[in-house]
């Protein structure tokens, strides 16, 4: 049977000791535990960011795997804990909007294991890693929470929908993460049998064109839209930075 897995998603970046406090933590709750660093250098406190890259992570984990994500502007406040499980993993947090509430199979809202006196400020180290090292070795979640009878859902916007014009369809989205690269990710998706090529951004003027392959296809400096990696209509320029914010509106045409 192989040890039990734990992928953990933060804010915290690498320059304090907060990665290593919350590996220990880990360690200490179930020494066999294989940690898989997924990220800490998301930007702080921007939720949305934060579940998008839970989105791109989870699925690609092992059943029984425990997603720790702890992005936590609310921490040390009256907002719950919650581990949810989600096509048979584990994704534990707080209940702010990074977790994906609205698809979980089962909340569970933690009790059982809390912050120790004086400390209100590390639930990641207190509350979420142990439980999610627990979760992930088989603990049965009665003896770590109650059953909540929701989570909150994902603050990432909904996929924006298309309307039919004539022999067209649009869809009007936005921009809701930006990655290291300065690409810009939106919450426009293709329609089920349209390719790249079928498909142009109308709006903004700057990016107006066909869907390229590849960020290759454009010169240095160009912009250009793209399928990216995770399904979602993304903005960029080649080798260089989109310009655009979170919120900003795109528009795309395809065929109807």
């Amino acid at each position: 049977m192989s040890p039990p897995l734990v992928a953990l998603l933060t804010d915290f970046g690498t320059r304090d000791s907060y990665v290593a406090e919350l590996h220990l933590a880990i360690r200490r709750v179930v020494p066999s535990a294989r940690i898989l660093d997924a990220g800490h250098d998301l930007p702080p406190f921007d939720l949305t960011a934060a579940a998008l890259v839970v989105e791109r992570t989870l699925d690609a984990l092992p059943a029984g795997a425990a997603l720790v994500a702890v992005v936590d502007p609310g921490v040390g406040t009256a907002r719950a804990r919650v581990a949810l499980r989600v096509r048979d993993r584990w994704c534990v947090g707080p209940d702010n909007g990074i977790l994906p509430g609205g698809i979980a199979a089962e909340a569970w809202r933690i009790t059982a294991v809390a912050p120790r006196a004086g400390v209100t400020t590390f639930d990641g180290r207190e509350v979420f890693g142990p439980v999610g090292a627990l979760l992930a070795a088989g603990a049965h979640p009665a003896l770590l929470a109650v059953r909540a009878p929701r989570a909150t859902p994902s603050a990432l916007p909904d996929d924006a929908p298309y309307e039919t014009v004539g022999a067209l369809r649009y869809a009007r989205g936005v921009i809701v993460a930006l990655d290291r690269y300065g690409n810009a990710v939106s919450n426009l998706r293709l329609p089920r049998g349209v390719g790249h090529p079928a498909a142009d951004v109308v709006e903004p003027a700057r990016f107006a064109g066909p869907l390229r392959a590849s960020y290759a296809d454009a010169g240095a400096g160009s912009p250009l839209a793209l399928v990216g990696s995770s399904g979602r209509i993304e903005l960029g320029v080649c080798r260089g930075e989109s310009g655009l914010r979170v919120g900003d509106e795109v528009v795309l045409r395809c065929p109807g």
